[in-house]
C-alpha cells in the first residue's frame, strides 16, 4: 500500500545508522524513512526543516535512484558488462524500468558503461584465457546484446595468428589425450572438439592436418 504523506512535516531528528552513510529521518517525532548521506546533503535534510509532501516524494525518488545506481556500480566492479546484460541484472533485482533507464544513461555519460570496451575485453579474455574461437565469441557477444555492427567490428579485430596458435595448443592437447588407433577417427574427434570451441572449419582443417603430419614424422 502506498504511503500517504502529510501536506508538510517538520524534521525532528536525523539519526546516523549503523550502516555506513545511512541516516534515519524523523518527521514530527516519527521515523519516516532512511536515506543515503548523498541524498541527505543534496536535499539539506537537517533538524527543524519543514518539508512538503512533494519534497518528500522527490527525496524518496532520489533515494530509490541512488540504490539502483549503487547496485549498478557493484555489478560493474566485478567485471565490465554490456548494456543489455546490466539492464537484465537490474531488472532481476525488481527495479522499475524508468529508474534503470535513468541509471544506464548516467553511466554512459560518465563513461562507466561502454559496449565497445566490453566487447573487446570479452573477446580477448575468451581467446587467450579460455582458448575460444571467433565463432564462439561472436555468439556470446550477440547473446549479451551487443549490436550486430559492433560484434562484427570486434570479430574483425581478433588476431588471426593468435587465434590459430590457441587452436593449435588446444588441438594438440586433445590429440595427445586420444588413444584412438585409427588416424581418421582421431582427426574427426579432434576436429569436432575444435569446432565446438568456435574455430572455423578452415582453421580446424589446418590444425588437424598439421597434427597428423607431425605424428607421421619418424
Amino acid at each position: 500500500m502506498e504511503q500517504k504523506w502529510p501536506e508538510q512535516a517538520v524534521i525532528t531528528q536525523v539519526e546516523k545508522q549503523k550502516y555506513q552513510h545511512q541516516y534515519k529521518i524523523f518527521l514530527d517525532e516519527q521515523h519516516a524513512f532512511s536515506v543515503d548521506e548523498d541524498i541527505l546533503i543534496k536535499h539539506k535534510l537537517i533538524k527543524g526543516k519543514t518539508i512538503t509532501r512533494q519534497e518528500i516524494e522527490e527525496i524518496l525518488a532520489d533515494e530509490t535512484l541512488h540504490h539502483v545506481y549503487t547496485d549498478a556500480l557493484q555489478i560493474l566492479s566485478r567485471r565490465v558488462h554490456a548494456q543489455k546484460e546490466l539492464r537484465q541484472k537490474l531488472q532481476k533485482k525488481g527495479y522499475h524500468q524508468q529508474n534503470i533507464d535513468a541509471v544506464i544513461e548516467q553511466l554512459l555519460k560518465q563513461n562507466l558503461l561502454d559496449d565497445r570496451e566490453f566487447a573487446e575485453m570479452w573477446s580477448q579474455n575468451r581467446l587467450h584465457s579460455q582458448k575460444k574461437g571467433r565463432n564462439w565469441i561472436r555468439q556470446e557477444l550477440q547473446q549479451k546484446g551487443v549490436s550486430r555492427e559492433l560484434v562484427q567490428e570486434t570479430i574483425e579485430k581478433i588476431d588471426a595468428d593468435a587465434e590459430q596458435q590457441a587452436a593449435m595448443e588446444l588441438g594438440r592437447k586433445k590429440w595427445q589425450l586420444l588413444k584412438e588407433p585409427d588416424m581418421r577417427q582421431k582427426m574427426q574427434k579432434t576436429a569436432g572438439y575444435l569446432l565446438r570451441r568456435g574455430y572455423s572449419q578452415d582453421m580446424v582443417s589446418h590444425v588437424i592436418h598439421s597434427l597428423r603430419d607431425m605424428e607421421k614424422k619418424p
